[in-house]
């Protein structure tokens, strides 16, 4: 692990900060099949040096990420690369959908209904939340 005082990590975690609050990003990922490039629209959360996503894991980008976890990620002008970790920790995924309902505040009402029926049990849990290590600019070029 990096230590906080990192300038690489620093730098990286600068770079997120001021792109933070933008409202969704630009998420290319490949195909589990057939190795495409895909692009969807999405929302997300910074959190420091790492990018948390969250989608329906009936849908085809969270299966492809889970497949090839390798992904850029557009944000403003700004332009990362990383990979994803399929979150599967109660508490850490507690932890991404508190930050996304405060981010995303308009659409808590549909957050917490839906939670509420997951708690208690009119639904099944089909979220798929990712925590992104995004890399510096130096480790993106060395993994494409």
């Amino acid at each position: 692990m990096v230590s906080r005082d990192d300038p690489i990590e620093s730098g990286i975690a600068s770079r997120l900060a001021k792109v933070a609050s933008y409202q969704t990003m630009r998420l290319t990922h490949r195909g589990r099949k057939s190795g495409n490039r895909y692009e969807v629209t999405i929302w997300f959360v910074v959190d420091s040096d790492s990018i948390y996503l969250n989608g329906n894991a009936d849908t085809q980008w969270p299966r492809n990420l889970q497949a090839n976890p390798q992904l850029t990620m557009r944000i403003g002008q700004e332009t990362f690369h990383g990979k994803a970790n399929l979150v599967t920790e109660r508490a850490d995924r507690e932890r991404i959908f508190a930050m996304i309902a405060r981010k995303y505040w308009y659409a808590f009402p549909v957050i917490w209904t839906l939670r509420w029926m997951e708690r208690n049990g009119f639904s099944k849990d089909r979220n798929a939340p990712f925590c992104v290590q995004v890399e510096s600019a130096g480790q993106a070029a060395s993994s494409t």
